[in-house]
């Protein structure tokens, strides 16, 4: 099977489940998001949280879409002989969320900076430093160029745009300069800011670049991904009835583990002010997945995700139940 139509496959197992469980209207609903949604991983997680659920055992009761206006509800309720009821609210973060730099018009700018540069044969680096968040107008990004055109013109190698935008330089006209590609990926993580984004354009010889050029471009204003989280979990804690215990499952993209991360992280100290400051009696925690790890064997293929489930400590069990198992 093409890689490229796993994940559409996969989905419709998922739903050709599902669908028994779904009311007409929950199934109009979800149909009608996956045609026209824009941005398609929340309702995927909502299908593969419920599917994950469904092969642990539970019956999924799905709410169905509110009636009144500004009415809240959760994703679906898990029912089990042994734990009784559930209620699941899914969560899914943009990699892009919080940032105070969209990868997309990063993209498209060193698109724009790297083509004439290269073309003209030129090697080395750029560095750009935004006050805040990245300007995405096509003004700037045109300040931006017509910037790096004056410096490669003089014998300065720093500029500043009126919006406190910093631009520095360091590139060099060669001819065919062919770097191992190892060596390149490596002196450009060396120098990267820790929050920084890096773009590297050039020509592939082999395991060899050619003229490579390295693009980063940071902000001066931290991220604030953590807080959209954090509000995220707020929201969720609003939509649950107040009957039920109640988890909150988040999709976070790009994580390779959470090793480490159950106690004394910025994820579990952001958390944790979310259980002391925000959470419902009826909260008994929050999970957190990310991407797929894929392993192939001859045989099979098989998708597994990194987690981790932090619990709260204020938790009512004496009226809600014990916690249920998650992983």
């Amino acid at each position: 099977m093409p890689r490229s139509i796993e994940r559409t496959v996969e989905i419709a197992a998922k739903l050709n489940v599902l669908q028994k469980s779904m009311p007409s209207r929950v199934w109009n609903d979800l149909q009608s998001r996956i045609l026209y949604a824009d941005y398609l991983s929340p309702i995927f997680f909502e299908i593969d949280t419920a599917a994950h659920f469904w092969q642990m055992g539970y019956d999924i009761e799905w709410s169905e879409p509110a009636g009144k206006p500004n009415s809240r509800i959760p994703e679906f309720t898990l029912i089990s002989r042994d734990t009784g009821r559930v209620e699941v609210e899914c969560k899914s973060k943009r990699a892009d969320a919080g940032r105070k730099i969209l990868r997309p018009s990063f993209y498209k700018l060193v698109d724009d900076l790297a083509t004439p540069l290269s073309a003209e044969g030129y090697t080395g680096k750029v560095q750009i430093v935004v006050p805040d968040r990245m300007p995405t107008k096509d003004t700037w990004k045109k300040q931006v160029i017509n910037a790096i055109g004056k410096l490669l013109c003089s014998s300065i190698i720093r500029s500043q745009l009126d919006d406190g935008t910093e631009i520095t330089i360091d590139l060099h006209r060669l001819s065919g300069i062919v770097i191992p590609a190892k060596k390149v990926f490596m002196e450009a993580q060396a120098t990267k800011h820790p929050y920084s984004y890096l773009a590297i354009f050039a020509k592939e010889y082999g395991k060899s670049l050619t003229n490579p050029l390295v693009f980063e471009l940071k902000s001066q204003s931290d991220d604030h991904f953590l807080m959209d989280v954090f509000d995220d979990l707020k929201d969720a804690n609003r939509q649950f009835t107040g009957e039920n215990a109640a988890i909150i499952c988040c999709f976070v993209p790009e994580v390779d583990s959470f090793a480490g991360l159950q106690q004394e992280s910025a994820l579990f100290r952001m958390t944790a002010s979310f259980f002391e400051r925000h959470a419902r009696p009826y909260v008994f925690a929050v999970s957190y997945t990310s991407d797929p790890i894929r392993t192939q064997t001859y045989i099979d293929i098989s998708k597994s995700s990194p987690a981790i489930r932090l619990d709260n400590p204020f938790y009512d069990d004496e009226n809600f139940g014990p916690r249920i198992r998650v992983f």
